[in-house]
Formats: structure tokens, C-alpha cells, sequence
């Protein structure tokens, strides 16, 4: 059956049932439904009337697809919804039937604000096994959506999610490895059980470590590891206050204070007085001096005190090369 208007085949309905609408109308048993136009924007239009304060939230138009069997049937289906009553704008939600004996199920909801939720259903929300959702590449799974909203990928690849505290977690495994906390501010750095193996590594771009801070070494000492030629330097307000070179000289910028008692008799064994002690100290010769320009962080220009060379003369140290620079 044809209908026709100007001369034109506007729709076709074959023998079979298909239905084909468009200026070239002429349906085939492939196409159930065929709507054809040269002009942007034609299409099919799921219309309906509403009274002054809009449709009923949960209302919704419908294109679906059903399929009669002797003993079940199935169908799949995508609604146009209205998600809340009286107020612009529209919502999507795409459905799904799982087997015989469950309803059409929503799989997935883009609402209003362009926003996609996945929702209670098969392969989505798993209540079992606390996964929210599904990530899966080329037909392979890849990943979960934990029921906190975290991001779990396949197998012993690194992890990551946003907590419901606003903490920021990354992990290997199903293992939290790094959290940024909301609360306190503060990064925490978590390791595995073994002692020692807590620490921040530093790598170049070829992954070539160049050092670490933390407890390494298999124990519960704190580390801090240079693993390349260069010295460690220590900034205050933007400025280097100290350093301790590749050979372990520490040189710091201002005055260092120490306690203990290093002075203590029990720290000491063979215990002599200095023979004529006081005429040692009065050969001593203090001097006045400058200090030559170096790479030195001191900023010391003028200064007072012994030359090592005349101190070595009256009292020869035990250690010689203490005296002296390296």
C-alpha cells in the first residue's frame, strides 16, 4: 500500500508490515520503520501535551525494540524522561532485558545537566563483590568503579579514586599506596609491611634513580639518600643554609647548636693529662683574616681564630687530617 501526496510516494507499507516513510518511500523486509529526507534535521519526533505546570516527573516517551518467542521475549529500549516536573530540560535513560524472568532494567542514565550515571543492573553494579561499575576496552575488562567512588584497574595496574572524606587515594593492586588527605592537608605515604621499605624515590627521565627519603635499608632508620655525584644542600627562605658534600663535610651557614655530653667521663677510656698544658695554650697564636672566595655557602668575609698549621705544631692531633680541609 502507497501513500501518495503531489505526486510523490510519501509512505510505503509492504506485504510483510515494514513501514517506510520519505520522499523516495519504499520499504523492504529489512526495515521495519524507514524514514528518509535530504533535509538537516528531519527525523522522527516523540511528542506529548502537557498542562500549565508540565508533565509529571518520571513521565517519558519511548523508542523500543521487542522480541516474541513461544516461551519468553525480550526487549531493550531508550527513554526520553522528564526528570522533574514543571522545569526545562530532559533526561535519557537506556534499558535493558537481562533474561526471561526480569523486567527491563536502566543501564544507563544521562540526565539533564549532561551528566551519565551508571545504575543498579547487570554488569554494573555488582553488590557482591562492592563494584559500583565496569570499565572494559575492546570487549576486555579493564576496571572498576568502587562503591567510594574509587577507580580500580585490571589486574596489578595502579589504582586511584576520590573518597566520600575528599581524600585523593592511588594504589597498586587493590593496596593504598599514596593518599593526599583532605582534612589535615598533609600527603601520606603508605608501604607495604616490610620494614624499611617506606620511601619516596626519585628517578631521572631515563628511570634511573637518583635518590630517595624515607625508611629503607630494611629497618626503621629515616634516610636521606643521595645516589648521584652532587651534594645535599638545605634551604631557608629561598636561600642555601647548609650542605653536606659527596666526601660528608657539613658546612652550615649560621651557628650550630648541639646538646649532649660529649664531654662525659664514661664516654672515655684511656684517659691522659697534657703535660704542661697552660704553656701550650700560651704558644698558641690567635689571628685576624680573611677568608678567600670560594664556593663555601659562609658568607663570611673577615673573621678571627688559629691557622690549623700553628695549632698542629704545639698540640699534634692524634687525627692530623681533622685540622685540615679534604
Amino acid at each position: 500500500m502507497s501513500f501518495w501526496t503531489a505526486s510523490t510516494n510519501r509512505m510505503v507499507i509492504d506485504s510483510d508490515g515494514s513501514v517506510s516513510i520519505g520522499p523516495q518511500a519504499s520499504g523492504t523486509s529489512a526495515d521495519m520503520l524507514q524514514v528518509s529526507s535530504s533535509t538537516s534535521g528531519d527525523g522522527i519526533m516523540l511528542t506529548g501535551d502537557g498542562t500549565a505546570s508540565g508533565m509529571s516527573s518520571g513521565n517519558y516517551r519511548r523508542i523500543g525494540f521487542r522480541y516474541d518467542d513461544t516461551d519468553t521475549s525480550y526487549s531493550s529500549e531508550i527513554r526520553f524522561v522528564i526528570p522533574v516536573s514543571g522545569t526545562h530540560g530532559g533526561a535519557i535513560d537506556f534499558l535493558t532485558h537481562q533474561s526471561a524472568t526480569t523486567a527491563l532494567n536502566s543501564r544507563l542514565y544521562i540526565d539533564q545537566y549532561g551528566n551519565i550515571k551508571t545504575v543498579d543492573g547487570a554488569n554494573f553494579y555488582n553488590k557482591s563483590d562492592g563494584w559500583y561499575g565496569t570499565i572494559t576496552y575492546n570487549g576486555s575488562l579493564r576496571g572498576y568503579i568502587g562503591s567510594d567512588r574509587q577507580i580500580f584497574a585490571g589486574g596489578s595496574e595502579a589504582n586511584m579514586g576520590y573518597m566520600a572524606t575528599g581524600d585523593s587515594v592511588f594504589g597498586a593492586g587493590s593496596t593504598e599506596k599514596l593518599r593526599i588527605q583532605n582534612s589535615a592537608q598533609s600527603l601520606r605515604i603508605k608501604g607495604g609491611s616490610v620494614t624499611g621499605s617506606n620511601y619516596m624515590q626519585f628517578v631521572n627521565s631515563a628511570g634511573t634513580s637518583q635518590g630517595y627519603f624515607g625508611y629503607g635499608g630494611g629497618s626503621d632508620t629515616l634516610y636521606i639518600t643521595q645516589q648521584v655525584a652532587g651534594d645535599i644542600a638545605f634551604y631557608t627562605n629561598s636561600a642555601v643554609r647548609g650542605s653536606i658534600s659527596q666526601s660528608g663535610t657539613l658546612t652550615m651557614g649560621g651557628d650550630v647548636v648541639a646538646y649532649g655530653s660529649p664531654s662525659d667521663k664514661r664516654l672515655k677510656e684511656n684517659i691522659k693529662p697534657i703535660e704542661s698544658a697552660l704553656d701550650k695554650v700560651c704558644k698558641l697564636q690567635g689571628v685576624t683574616f680573611d677568608w678567600k672566595k670560594s664556593d663555601s655557602i659562609l658568607e663570611i668575609k673577615e673573621d678571627i681564630g688559629f691557622i690549623a698549621q700553628d695549632v698542629q705544631k704545639v698540640i699534634p692531633p692524634k687525627t692530623p687530617e681533622l685540622l685540615f680541609c679534604p
